[in-house]
């Protein structure tokens, strides 16, 4: 298929600049504000557009940072998840169990504890449905 006037970008990872300094944001979700900067999502089930990829360092304030925004990665969870759970971001970057009419960042595609790593996989167009 041929695209006339634009590209395609179909990189799984894109680049921000983070609006203050962030520590230790390796697998953590983020958002961007409205100056188009890199934040932690400001309320749980918030718009969230990737998770940083699991070798990022600290970023100090205006530093570059590189999330994943479609298919597997890892990502922290901010609690015990279990594998097929949709998941949301919370404003600390963890992902936990998506409630109804919050926005769904991913799915878990293995299970998790509270505070580890857990493999999931990038769907952000979801809307958690009612129980």
């Amino acid at each position: 298929m041929a695209y006339i006037n634009h590209s395609y970008n179909d990189s799984p990872v894109i680049h921000g600049e983070a609006n203050a300094a962030l520590t230790a944001p390796a697998m953590k979700a983020f958002a961007f504000n409205a100056s188009g900067k890199v934040i932690l999502p400001a309320a749980s089930g918030d718009f969230a557009v990737g998770i940083a990829l699991a070798n990022t360092d600290d970023v100090a304030a205006g530093g570059g940072i590189d999330l994943q925004v479609k298919d597997g990665c890892l990502a922290i969870v901010g609690e015990t998840v279990k594998r097929g759970d949709l998941l949301m971001a919370h404003t600390d970057g963890t992902l936990k169990k998506a409630t109804a009419g919050k926005q769904v960042l991913a799915v878990a595609i293995g299970d998790a504890a509270k505070d580890k790593p857990c493999e999931v996989y990038i769907m952000r167009t979801l809307i958690a449905p009612s129980a």
